[in-house]
């Protein structure tokens, strides 16, 4: 009997420090009056079923779906497909690819915005949602459309063309990622 007695409180005493943990987490992430209204007894009530929360892995798995929703990394994306979009139209119109100076110049400005909302973007993050697609992200997204403005600024097609092997090569991996 005296076993399970040390048992108990050695469980409680655990379940009161992750009750602070979770109460701490709680408070971090929503408002100060929405923990006094719900975080508290949630958060101490999570804190003392601390077996399940230790052992389960579900934090992890909301912190990616927290990442995988990040504006950041979604704009970027959206910003590069939309370049492409505008290019395509520039070809569908008949005019040869940049013969028309404002789809050069809108497709320029997507591809920058992409390359900005890029820098936003916590690469270690993106580790934890998945670590080939943050390598790809950083070695071909990023150096892709890098690559590109580089190119411009020297005049080098055959930049240009790398960057967009690089972008391409990103595309594959985005797509297996995201099916």
């Amino acid at each position: 009997m005296k076993v399970l007695k040390y048992i108990l409180y050695i469980y409680l005493f655990i379940g009161s420090g992750f009750a602070i943990k979770y109460n701490y987490d709680y408070a971090k992430e929503n408002s100060f009056g929405d923990w006094l209204m719900f975080g508290e007894i949630v958060s101490t009530l999570k804190g003392f079923a601390w077996p399940y929360y230790l052992l389960d892995n579900s934090e992890k798995q909301e912190e990616k779906k927290k990442f995988s929703d990040a504006n950041e990394f979604k704009n970027s994306i959206v910003y590069l497909q939309e370049a492409f979009a505008v290019e395509g139209e520039n070809v569908n119109s008949g005019y040869g690819l940049f013969t028309d100076k404002s789809y050069y110049n809108k497709s320029n400005e997507l591809r920058k915005k992409a390359l900005n909302e890029s820098s936003k973007v916590s690469l270690n993050g993106l580790k934890m949602v998945d670590e080939e697609l943050a390598v790809a992200y950083e070695k071909k997204f990023i150096k892709g459309l890098e690559l590109y403005f580089e190119g411009l600024r020297v005049n080098d097609k055959e930049t240009i063309e790398n960057s967009s092997e690089l972008l391409n090569e990103f595309g594959e991996v985005y797509r297996s990622w995201a099916e």
